[in-house]
């Protein structure tokens, strides 16, 4: 507010008892307050562009490197060029072994079932029995058999595997003696990797094997005729 000057005729006249009427201007009134600015509305995000999806990590040979990948006690190894290690085996007509079969690029020994309860029954190397030509393996310097194989559609309860000896009796030999057998499932030591392969080490005190050891049996019972149960390396080790 501004203030009042009074003249001299004013001042005399209040200090007589008088009273004065003023008039003016009230204070001035303050500024108003601008309007601020409409607040631009914040634009949208945009669209996160997708991740573009990584390429397959290639598949490492399954065949763990501290494994032997040749030898007498090596029955199958689809990583080397011999992959059959062993001669042969007797899986009958119920069964069809393909030894040069692919799963999913990796090379691994296929048994198509031809009916129920298909089996691969490899024997050991001709070396024993009366004219050295039985098949024969010494086991006893090692404690497991080592499998990575893929069962049928993913079950490893319906996996068995078993071992045989023989004897020889009047100067003939006396073979398919099952030394002992047991099913698999409890001896994996590994989960399914990209191609479903499995391993298992089972110890051969399970399978009760004897030297001699004359040939194993594995067999995937949940096989239907037409399928397939597929094996990448067998071999005994320690």
């Amino acid at each position: 507010m501004s203030d009042i000057v009074l003249s001299r005729a004013q001042t005399a006249k209040l200090a007589a008892g008088g009273t004065l009427t003023i008039t003016g201007t009230n204070a001035e009134a303050p500024a108003p307050i601008p309007t601020p600015p409409p607040i631009s509305p914040i634009p949208p995000i945009p669209p996160t562009a997708p991740i573009p999806p990584t390429a397959p990590i290639p598949t490492p040979n399954p065949v763990l490197p501290s494994l032997p990948q040749t030898g007498p006690n090596v029955i199958y190894n689809g990583a080397v060029a011999g992959k059959e290690l062993w001669p042969g085996d007797w899986d009958g007509s119920g069964s069809t072994a393909n030894y040069d079969d692919k799963l999913d690029g990796v090379t691994c020994l296929s048994i198509l079932a031809n009916s129920d309860y298909p089996f691969w029954l490899p024997f050991a190397p001709a070396g024993g029995g009366p004219q050295g030509i039985t098949p024969t393996f010494d086991p006893t310097p090692y404690s497991h058999l080592t499998i990575i194989m893929k069962p049928t559609n993913g079950n490893t309860d319906t996996l068995n595997v078993g071992a045989y000896t023989y004897t020889v009796a009047n100067g003939v030999v006396q073979p398919d003696i099952a030394t002992g057998g047991t099913t698999m499932s409890q001896y994996a030591v590994s989960s399914p990797d990209a191609n479903g392969l499995i391993t298992y080490r089972v110890p051969l005190a399970a399978l009760k094997t004897v030297n001699p050891l004359y040939k194993i049996i594995l067999q995937d019972s949940s096989t239907p005729v037409g399928q397939k149960f597929w094996v990448h390396y067998a071999a005994f080790t320690d």
